[in-house]
Order: structure tokens, then sequence, then C-alpha cells
């Protein structure tokens, strides 16, 4: 029996990947011994939830992070650095504000940024260098010894569902040292311009969307005919709520996406704003939804009204979060990924376009408009409302019809991918070596 090993250590990544009722690990377990390998704090939930495919050949193991060289920082730091977006230049007039000590790194960065962001072939021997550097025998040894040697000397694909994570990408160099065949992606839509260039290219990528491939190809240099365009694991019509939307509505519904405050310094400063005007529109109901991650304290009295929400990753499923992000009428944020949520499930949405407090320049979310890529490629193409002061908003919230702000299918498919794909057949077809391995390699 072959051996497929999938990377899952970051819980959004758990939580895309198992929401479908585990349909696609299930498939895979049927004919291959599937190794996942996870770090120590998601072990127990992902164990949990691996009992429930009764699938006798699916392990879950934790691999012990091995610290990489200073070399390979040094490397990984070019990389990133010599990306071409301008998102990579935000990121380091933005760690230069926050932190004054990085004054003296920060014209460095900005010099190896201009320098070799358009070299032909640096990139290339950036990971020609890393590849040389790995210790094969250091990160064998902190695999778990319950690993047979026969798991390794059957393994024929990999699965790294995370190229940014540090831990995926030790799996992802040890494949590449190996010869295994590797698919890779990225946790999300932003993850290949906000960090930097892939340290690994695998032998094929799983690109989310249109989007995603076409920054593949600008910024990355991917090989087209190496990039499979699907959808994004957590943007699929089986997740698409099916009852929602028939109830009947008593009140229009609003809600507030929180970025979280390490993003956006004036989060906290408008949901107390949103709170504010809920009061003053007792015939309407409003929502904040709180970043999974980075929640705000509530300190202060919330309107009878409003209700605040926050969907963990390892708490809710997909459809646990869709089905209450579907209830609104309007959902209004600022450069978050939560305004992609609500276009796939055909949801009013606006971008909050100015501060209650402004803020530092390179600090403020507004440079998600202006030098963020990702987000300012969904504002150029979709054409999404933008709000920009306080009368606006409350012109918005007063005399918005349903349908007005919707995003038009088409547009938003370009970031999400072709939901009506049946992902799970795909990525089993991908990484199953005795279906056709020839055809898609």
């Amino acid at each position: 029996m072959n051996t497929i090993f999938i990377t899952l250590f970051e819980k959004q990544i758990i939580r895309n990947y198992t929401s479908d009722k585990l349909n696609f690990i299930s498939e895979l377990a049927a004919t291959n011994r599937v190794l996942i390998f996870t770090n120590s704090q998601n072990f127990e939930l992902l164990s949990s939830l691996m009992k429930e495919t009764n699938r006798l050949n699916i392990e879950v193991f934790t691999f012990n992070l091995r610290k990489f060289s200073f070399y390979s920082r040094i490397v990984f730091g070019l990389l990133k650095w010599s990306h071409g977006s301008s998102t990579i230049i935000r990121e380091i007039r933005l760690n230069n504000t926050l932190n004054n000590s990085a004054l003296r790194f920060s014209l460095l960065k900005i010099l190896i940024h201009y320098l070799f962001k358009n070299m032909y072939g640096f990139d290339s021997f950036l990971r020609y260098l890393v590849l040389k550097n790995f210790d094969q025998r250091k990160f064998l040894s902190c695999l778990s010894p319950s690993i047979y040697e026969s798991d390794l000397k059957n393994c024929k694909s990999v699965f790294i569902t995370s190229l940014t994570n540090r831990n995926d990408l030790q799996f992802a160099i040890f494949a590449k040292v190996m010869k295994f065949r590797s698919l890779g992606t990225v946790r999300s839509w932003d993850n290949l311009t906000s960090h930097g260039n892939l340290i690994i290219k695998p032998d094929l990528f799983y690109s989310h969307s249109q989007f995603m491939t076409d920054t593949l190809v600008e910024f990355h240099k991917f090989d087209p005919e190496r990039i499979l365009t699907l959808s994004a694991p957590n943007y699929r019509e089986i997740f698409r709520p099916r009852n929602s939307n028939k109830q009947i509505k008593t009140s229009m519904k609003i809600g507030f996406g929180c970025m979280g405050n390490l993003v956006n310094p004036d989060d906290k400063n408008f949901m107390i704003y949103f709170n504010n005007e809920a009061k003053l529109h007792p015939d309407k109901e409003f929502f904040i939804f709180q970043h999974p991650v980075f929640p705000h304290k509530i300190d202060f009295d919330l309107s009878s009204n409003l209700k605040v929400l926050q969907f963990d990753y390892d708490k809710f499923n997909l459809a646990q979060y869709y089905d209450a992000l579907s209830r609104l009428d309007l959902l209004v944020a600022g450069g978050s990924s939560i305004l992609l949520d609500a276009a796939f499930l055909r949801i009013q949405i606006a971008f909050i376009d100015f501060e209650i407090v402004p803020q530092n320049f390179w600090v403020s979310a507004l440079r998600y408009k202006d030098f963020v890529y990702h987000f300012h490629k969904f504002i150029e193409i979709t054409g999404v409302k933008a709000i920009r002061s306080k009368k606006e908003f409350v012109h918005v919230v007063n005399e918005v019809h349903l349908g007005q702000l919707i995003v038009n299918n088409d547009l938003s498919n370009y970031f999400t991918g072709d939901i009506e794909t049946n992902l799970s057949h795909e990525l089993f077809r991908l990484l199953d070596f005795s279906h056709n391995s020839n055809e898609v390699l």
C-alpha cells in the first residue's frame, strides 16, 4: 500500500480540509496509508476528527519543529525581501514604524527588494542553497519512531497545505531531497504576496483561484503547466447554506468584520462607533464578527440590538460560520478576507475607507487598498463600494437595497475559484499515485 504524507499544522487549514465531513481524507485512505503531521497543540483535535472516518490506515503524528540554521534564515530573508509586490514594501515600512531598532535594517531590506526583485535566477539560486543546507538526518530524527521505514520507502506523494509555514516548509524540503512527488499550496489568497517568494516550489501547485494562478506566474515565475487551478478549500458549493436566505427577514441585518488590532489599530474605534450607530437604529440588527484569532476585548456597553460573534477555527466548522454570515443583508469591513467570504455567499458588501481616529500612515489599515496587493486587486476587479465617511456609512445603512452591493459571480469567482468543482475528487486524483500519476505531472 502506498503512503501519502499530509501536513496540517494550522487550525484554519484543519478547518478548511475537514469541514467537508472528511470526504477528501477518507477517500485517500480507502486506497492509501495516510500519515498526517501536525504540532502538539493540534494533535488531539486532529486525532479526534480522524476517528470519525472509520479508516484504520490514517495516523496522526506530531512533528517537533527543528530550528533552521542562521544561514538558512538569511536565505529565507533574501527570498522574502526580494519579492516584487508592493505588499513587501508596506511590511518593511510597517516594521520600521513599529520597531525603532529595526531602522538600520529597513534600508537594507528596501535595497534587497529593488536590486533583486527582477534579477533572473536569483530566487532559484537561493532555493538551491536551501536544499544543499538541509540536514536530512536531523529531520528524520524529529519524526515519530512509530513511523515505519516502509512508510518512507512507499511514500509516493506529499501534500503541503501551507508552503509559507515553517513546519510545512521542512516537509516540502524533505520531499524535494527524497524526490517524493509533492503537491503544494498556501493557506489563503493573500499568502503569495504577503510572505514573499516561495522558499520551495512543489512539483505541482494546487491553486485556489485564477487570481492565485496569475499571482504565481507574475511574481513567482511558476511554470503554468505545473499549476492546477481549482477552488479554495473554504469556498465550495457544499458549504453554502441552503435555507437561511429563504427565511422571512423581519429587519435589516448589518455586520462588521473585524481585522484585529494587530493589523488595524482603528478596529476597536470602529467597533465602538458601530455599536453607537446600532443604538440609533433600533429597527435594525447589528452584528460584530470578531477575528477568530485576534478578538477585541468588549469593554463597552453593547446596544440591545447588537451581538458579538466569534467563530474560532477549532470550535466551529465552515458550515456553522457561513450559516451565521449568510443571514446578513450587508457586511462592512476593512481589508479583511471576510469580505470575500461574504461575496462567496452573495451578500452585499462594502469596505471601510476611512478611520474614526487617524493612524500613522504605514500602520493604518487604509494602506491595504494602496499597498497590499491582494486587497488592492479585489477592489479594482470587483468594484466593491468604498465607504469614505461616517455620513456615507449612515447613508448605506439607511438606503441600501437588496442586491445593490452584491459582487458579480464571475468577478468573485476570480478570487474563490470554481466553487462547483469537486475539490475532494480533484485532490484525490492528484495525490493517489496508483490513479493516474503520469497524467497530472
